[in-house]
């Protein structure tokens, strides 16, 4: 169980890490969003592996908020880019 929360509370961490690494121009929102079909199969695989049980309301329950906070950091570094071409 500790596993379980360990896990999900360093998930919640993905929208931050990938606006840090679009602040330093490592990804672009374009590229995220062409990585999708590659980031919901990792996800779904991530969220297959962290669930405790083998049931397929687990994975969705655990699968849905990942996908969702990876559009959340898609949204975040189209406003990171955004206000680093406005300074400049």
């Amino acid at each position: 169980m500790t596993a379980l929360v360990f896990w999900c509370g360093a998930l919640f961490e993905l929208p931050v890490a990938i606006f840090l690494l679009a602040k330093v121009g490592v990804v672009t929102p374009e590229w995220l969003r062409q990585q999708r079909p590659y980031a919901i199969l990792v996800l779904v695989t991530i969220a297959a592996l962290m669930t405790p049980t083998t049931d397929a309301i687990s994975l969705f329950l655990l699968a849905v908020p990942m996908l969702l906070l990876y559009e959340l950091s898609i949204l975040m570094t189209r406003l990171a880019r955004h206000r680093s071409s406005t300074r400049s």
